[in-house]
């Protein structure tokens, strides 16, 4: 069975993200620093497809090792 990938929801909480990278607008992302190593666990199917959202960022920056205890990065 095929995955559906939406990008308007976060690869790891499934929430929806409120990315604008694609509208005229700026898009809170553009201002946050989104750490290399979680980016890293982005599923490899999702990479560049998807935008976490600023909920996940801020966990795992708080607690990088209970923010990957809670997630499944098998997909």
């Amino acid at each position: 069975m095929k995955e559906t990938i939406s990008e308007a929801l976060c690869p790891f909480c499934q929430t929806v993200n409120k990315c604008m990278a694609h509208d005229d607008k700026p898009c809170w992302c553009k201002n946050v620093e989104i750490p290399q190593e979680l980016l890293n666990l982005v599923p490899k199917t999702k990479k560049r497809k998807v935008c976490i959202c600023l909920q996940c960022i801020q966990a795992f920056k708080d607690n990088p090792a209970a923010f990957m205890s809670g997630i499944d990065n098998t997909a």
